[in-house]
């Protein structure tokens, strides 16, 4: 499996004052779309966008456990607390089975797998219940 970087752009250097004035140009002014954007500071891409009235919505997947996702947190700290520490390894399988046993079949994961990436977003999308440790050696003190 291979491990991809996931490289950052920028997005939204522009006010939506400098967009809305940009349409103002190029509706009334009679400016290009390209004059209008160089103009105001916006992408030309942008501003063809908001023209068109296209709607751009966000391009993340779906989850694929949707309600499941809430009782599977509350498991995992409810075995935390028990003292049985799950690693991303176990999360990964745990998540497989349940999916195997549902006869349910993601095409995002080779062979119901869920990869390294999808756990780091579970994780982040969760952070406020789950926090990834290290575990330690118990010692019994007599």
């Amino acid at each position: 499996m291979s491990n991809k970087s996931i490289k950052r752009r920028t997005l939204f250097n522009y006010l939506k004052d400098e967009l809305d004035k940009a349409v103002e140009d190029y509706r009334q002014c009679g400016f290009s779309i390209r004059e209008a954007a160089d103009r105001n500071k916006v992408p030309k891409s942008t501003l063809d966008r908001k023209l068109r009235g296209v709607k751009q919505g966000s391009h993340r997947h779906p989850p694929i456990l949707t309600n499941k996702e809430i009782l599977l947190c509350d498991s995992l700290t409810e075995l935390a607390k028990w003292g049985y520490l799950l690693r991303r390894w176990d999360l990964r399988h745990l998540v497989k089975n349940y999916l195997d046993n549902k006869g349910a079949t993601i095409v995002r994961f080779k062979d119901n797998l869920p990869g390294e990436e999808w756990v780091a977003c579970f994780l982040g999308c969760h952070k406020e219940k789950l926090a990834q440790r290290t575990t330690n050696n118990i010692k019994w003190h007599q």
